[in-house]
């Protein structure tokens, strides 16, 4: 059985837009890859609301991704491939971030991965995924600025850049995953499942 660590923000934790529940797991996109990938693999949920790469944010504690890392990977060890899709919440107008600082820091985080293996003998190979663009009007999600709509569009060329530096494996969440105004952050129960889907594809590009 291949271990395979989904670590990400709301949109791996399965935000519903508006509501602010969550989906069921068979719905959210880890809990779909589990099923399209069935008994020989098995898919551990490791996202969280407002989770950055490397961010402290007042008044929220152990968000910042970076810190967390070390013992999400010690505790699920052994791992086979960890899927990290973050980003989103590093665009928030507190942080002051650019698509290309933002893609700085998840190249940090990579390598961490690559480079300590936290007591496993081989480190697990690394998926990175862009995540979907952000859809942000004035009146919607003001701790994000309007801004971010132009910048996470501009993520996908910065994190493709690092997927190759590093030989990692790469990709683009807005491929499949067409941001709706509902919230203009999360997706739907459907763009879950065709996330599910295409990342059950690429999981399987790399282990056939």
């Amino acid at each position: 059985m291949k271990n395979i660590l989904c670590f990400g923000d709301s949109n791996t934790w399965g935000y519903i837009p508006v509501t602010a529940q969550r989906y069921p797991r068979e719905v959210r996109w880890p809990g779909k890859l589990q099923q399209l990938l069935g008994s020989e693999y098995y898919v551990i949920e490791a996202g969280l609301n407002g989770r950055t790469i490397c961010h402290d944010e007042p008044g929220k504690p152990n968000r910042n991704g970076m810190a967390i890392l070390p013992y999400v990977l010690e505790s699920n060890r052994p791992l086979d491939i960890v899927i990290v899709m973050l980003g989103t919440n590093d665009l928030k107008a507190m942080f002051e971030q650019t698509a290309q600082s933002i893609s700085n820091h998840i190249k940090l985080l990579c390598q961490s991965i690559q480079t300590n293996s936290y007591l496993q003998e081989h480190p697990p190979q690394i998926l990175l995924v862009s995540p979907a663009h952000v859809l942000i009007d004035d009146g919607q999600n003001s701790s994000i600025k309007p801004q971010a709509n132009h910048e996470s569009q501009r993520l996908h060329q910065y994190y493709q850049a690092v997927s190759q530096e590093l030989n990692i494996a790469y990709f683009d969440a807005s491929d499949v995953v067409d941001m709706t105004n509902a919230d203009g952050v999360h997706w739907l129960a459907s763009q879950h499942i065709d996330f599910a889907q295409a990342i059950c594809k690429k999981i399987i590009q790399l282990n056939p």
